[in-house]
């Protein structure tokens, strides 16, 4: 069957590119003059094979190339929990994966700041990270507009998962745990880049219909940008 786009989607946005074991923690792509490479290998935690590692573990799925089944790691930690099964669980690699994506569901959430001016500047400098990928991989970059038959769309779409969408999340949970910092109609702006950015992330994963995604508020880093002076 192999694993669907969605699963890997899923996997990769939800570790946000970075290696699931708890000491590694390593960013699994990189940008070479030469093109754009991902290291990243999705790890079966119960092989498909019985006679792979964990194999005999009893798996309820049908497939085991599903969501639930997958770590993503780098290539060493890949290699080293199959080449020793017996001292990597089951419970344990998953419980890797739990906790690694828990962080970044819930990176900044517990930042507190003082002044808008700082809340500002720290969204200012997450904001800027994703209209560099935008503007270099998006559908309205110049490489995607030039040549469409380019892997940017590929890229493009690896990098809503591995950046966008984690940045997308810091700064709902950076604004959220300072909320008290904006007035009404900034809480009102706010509100309509969350649901922006929630809508993008589930048409990330599962095409929506285009009236189901609200476009990015202009006026949210209009917001940020004048707060931030």
């Amino acid at each position: 069957m192999g694993i669907t786009e969605k699963d890997i989607k899923l996997l990769w946005g939800r570790a946000a590119g970075f290696c699931s074991h708890p000491e590694c923690n390593e960013n699994l792509t990189r940008n070479y003059e030469s093109g754009y490479i991902t290291l990243g290998e999705m790890a079966h935690v119960i092989a498909r094979s019985e006679n792979g590692p964990r194999g005999s573990e009893i798996y309820l799925n049908k497939s085991k190339d599903t969501y639930e089944n997958l770590i993503l790691l780098c290539p060493t930690h890949h290699r080293n929990i199959d080449k020793a099964p017996k001292e990597f669980s089951v419970a344990q690699i998953l419980d890797w994966k739990k906790n690694h994506e828990k962080k970044v569901e819930n990176a900044l959430s517990e930042v507190s700041i003082e002044t808008f001016e700082m809340l500002c500047n720290k969204v200012s400098e997450i904001l800027l990270d994703n209209n560099q990928v935008y503007k270099q991989y998006g559908p309205d970059s110049l490489v995607a507009n030039h040549n469409p038959f380019s892997e940017v769309a590929e890229i493009w779409d690896l990098k809503k998962h591995t950046t966008i969408i984690p940045n997308n999340k810091k700064i709902i949970n950076l604004i959220s745990n300072n909320i008290a910092l904006l007035n009404y109609t900034q809480k009102l702006i706010f509100y309509r880049f969350k649901e922006h950015a929630q809508a993008f992330e589930m048409n990330s994963q599962t095409r929506l219909d285009l009236q189901a995604v609200p476009r990015f508020p202009i006026e949210f880093s209009q917001m940020i940008e004048e707060g931030s002076k």
